[in-house]
C-alpha cells in the first residue's frame, strides 16, 4: 500500500470517508459511496468562492460524463489513466456518474416498460489504459497498482510512444470507440480541445472526452482534499505534474525559501497558479550534461533562453537558484519583460501591442481570475485609451490570488514616450461604474491598482 499523504485524512488501512481501500468494496458498492459523497459535497454551502467554482465545475463534469453513457455502452468506453491527479478527479466523477446512470429507472413499473428498458448492469471492472513513461518513477507505478485494486481497473499497459500504444490498445480492445482523458485547458496542446473531440488526422481513430477540460489547477486539489481522495505521495514532495524521471523535479515555485541546503519543498496542494504548474516539467531546468551547464552558467546565453519564457514563468525562474535570480534581477531587458522597468525610446516598435502603442501586464489577468468555470476576468487596453477591470473580481472571497508580493512592484502598463489620451480605469459592477483617472505615466503599478479596489490587501 502507498504511504499515507498529508492532504487528506485517512486511517490506518489508508481509508478516507469516500474511498475504501482495505478490503476494497465491489464496484457498484463503491459508486454508491463515491456518488453519495459527492452528492452531500455540491448540496453544501460553499465555503469559500473556489469551493464554489469546485461545485459548478463538478457539475459541470458529470453532465460530459452523463452524456457520453447515454452515446456510449460501457463496453466502448475506457479510461486514460496514469495515476495524475486530473485523472485521479476524473476517475471520482466517472464513478459516480457511473452509479446515477446504472440506477436510473428502478422502479419496478419503469423497468418493465418499453420506454424505460432496465439499466445497464454495472461490469466487475472498468476499462483503462496506462501508457507508461519510458522513465517512470517507483511511487507512480506502486499508486497505479493500488489504483487497480481499489477502483477496479481493467488495466491495459503499454510503455510505447502515445500515438503507437493508443493503436495497439485499440487494436487489443477493438470495441472500445471513446476514452475519457484528463486533460485541462492549461496543458500542452489543450488550449482548443472541446469536451467531445475525435482524435487528429493521422492518429488512430477514437472520440476523446474532456470531463475536467476547464478545471483549474487549484481546483483539482479542493476537489481532491473536499473530498479526501488519496493521491500519489509524490505529490507531497513538491511535484506538480508528473513524467518521468528524466524531465520531472519538484517544482521550484514549492521549495521552501528558509532551507539551506534547497532540497525542502511544500506540497503540491500549496500551489494557486495554473502557469505554475509545470515549472518542475521546464527541460531548461532539469537538463544536465556539460554542454547544457556551461549555456545555463552563462549569464548572456541563460538571458536569451529566459527572454522566450512568459513573463509568470519568468517571474517564477527566479526561485530556481541564486545564478537564476541574480541573472534575471540584473538584466534590464529581463526586467522591462516584467513590467519592473518602463519602456524606453527604442522599444516602442517592438513592443506595442494595439493602436495606443501600450503594453499592458498580462498578469493582471491571473490576479484577477475567477475560479469558477472558464470564465475569465482580465484587465484590457482598449483602443480609445481605456483600461477596464471586470467587477467580477472583486466578488471574489477568498482573494489567495492577492497575496502579497512582488508582483506588486509590476507596473500595470508599459507606455511609450510619445503623448496619449488620459488613461480611465473603471471599475464595472452590473450597470453602474466608479471612474478614477490615474496620471499619465509610468508608474502605474498592479500594487496601486489593488490598493484602489481592495484596500483591504494593503
Amino acid at each position: 500500500m502507498p504511504e499515507p499523504v498529508i492532504g487528506v485524512h485517512v486511517d490506518s488501512h489508508g481509508n478516507t470517508a469516500t474511498i475504501t481501500k482495505d478490503p476494497p468494496k465491489a464496484l457498484p458498492e463503491l459508486c454508491a459511496q463515491v456518488h453519495q459523497r459527492l452528492e452531500a459535497f455540491l448540496k453544501a454551502e460553499p465555503r469559500s468562492e473556489r469551493v464554489k467554482g469546485v461545485q459548478d465545475q463538478s457539475r459541470l463534469s458529470l453532465k460530459v460524463l452523463e452524456e457520453a453513457l447515454e452515446r456510449y455502452s460501457l463496453d466502448e468506453l475506457s479510461l486514460s489513466y496514469n495515476g495524475g491527479k486530473d485523472c485521479l478527479v476524473l476517475l471520482v466523477l466517472y464513478l459516480s456518474a457511473l452509479h446515477t446512470h446504472s440506477t436510473k429507472g428502478t422502479n419496478a413499473d419503469d423497468i418493465n416498460s418499453d420506454a424505460h428498458p432496465p439499466p445497464p448492469r454495472l461490469p466487475q471492472t472498468l476499462r483503462s489504459v496506462y501508457i507508461i513513461s519510458p522513465h517512470p518513477f517507483k511511487e507512480v507505478d506502486d499508486f497505479v497498482d493500488d489504483s487497480l485494486r481499489t477502483y477496479h481497473l481493467d488495466l491495459a499497459r503499454y510503455a510505447k510512444p502515445m500515438k503507437e500504444a493508443f493503436a495497439d490498445y485499440l487494436g487489443d480492445y477493438k470495441e472500445v470507440k471513446a476514452i475519457f482523458v484528463g486533460t485541462r485547458r492549461t496543458d500542452p496542446h489543450g488550449g482548443s480541445l472541446k469536451y467531445f473531440d475525435p482524435t487528429d488526422r493521422g492518429w488512430p481513430s477514437f472520440m476523446r472526452i474532456h470531463p475536467v477540460i476547464d478545471w483549474h489547477y487549484a481546483e483539482i486539489w479542493t476537489f481532491i482534499r473536499e473530498l479526501e481522495i488519496p493521491y500519489c505521495p509524490l505529490y507531497d514532495m513538491g511535484y506538480t505534474s508528473l513524467g518521468g524521471t528524466t524531465d520531472t523535479h519538484p517544482n521550484p515555485a514549492l521549495a521552501v525559501k528558509d532551507d539551506p541546503g534547497g532540497e525542502k519543498y511544500r506540497p503540491a496542494f500549496e500551489l494557486v497558479e495554473d502557469e505554475a504548474e509545470r515549472l518542475g516539467r521546464d527541460r531548461i531546468m532539469v537538463a544536465t550534461g556539460d554542454a547544457v551547464s556551461r549555456v545555463i552558467n552563462t549569464p548572456e546565453l541563460l538571458e536569451n533562453i529566459l527572454l522566450g519564457l512568459d513573463e509568470t514563468t519568468l517571474l517564477l525562474s527566479q526561485r530556481v537558484n541564486n545564478f537564476f535570480n541574480a541573472t534575471i534581477t540584473g538584466s534590464s531587458i529581463l526586467q522591462q519583460k516584467l513590467f519592473f522597468r518602463p519602456l524606453t525610446a527604442v522599444d516602442e516598435g517592438v513592443t506595442s501591442k494595439n493602436q495606443l502603442g501600450v503594453r499592458r501586464n498580462p498578469i493582471i489577468s491571473r490576479l484577477v481570475t475567477i475560479n469558477r468555470g472558464p470564465c475569465r476576468a482580465t484587465l484590457h487596453v482598449s483602443w480609445v485609451g481605456y483600461i477596464v477591470l471586470s467587477a467580477a473580481a472583486r466578488t471574489r472571497a477568498d482573494g489567495e490570488e492577492l497575496r502579497p508580493g512582488g508582483w506588486q512592484r509590476m507596473l500595470a502598463l508599459q507606455l511609450p514616450t510619445h503623448n496619449h489620451p488620459p488613461v480611465v480605469v473603471r471599475y464595472w459592477q452590473g450597470c453602474y461604474a466608479d471612474k478614477i483617472v490615474l496620471p499619465l505615466d509610468q508608474t502605474i503599478t498592479l500594487g496601486d491598482i489593488v490598493r484602489q479596489y481592495w484596500p483591504e490587501k494593503e
